[in-house]
């Protein structure tokens, strides 16, 4: 008979949340373990959101050769 290991309901929906935020660009891949340590546990905050999303928006310009990256960013010539 298989044991199954008990689950923990904040961190099964913490990686729902995160899995889909990734998914939309909203959170970078690199910071999957904090976010879902941090939604889990209930500690995330404004300035936590802030500096992730900011976080994802580089990495989004810099692969889309955007500012910070090797080409304009949008609007520029």
């Amino acid at each position: 008979m298989s044991e199954e290991r008990p689950t923990d309901p904040a961190r099964e929906l913490a990686e729902t949340i995160v899995d889909k935020l990734i998914a939309e660009g909203l959170v970078g891949e690199q910071k999957r373990t904090e976010v879902t340590a941090k939604l889990a546990s209930g500690t995330a905050n404004a300035e936590d959101w802030g500096l992730w999303s900011e976080l994802a928006l580089a990495d989004a310009n810099r692969e889309q050769g955007g500012r910070n990256g090797n080409g304009p960013a949008e609007g520029e010539a």
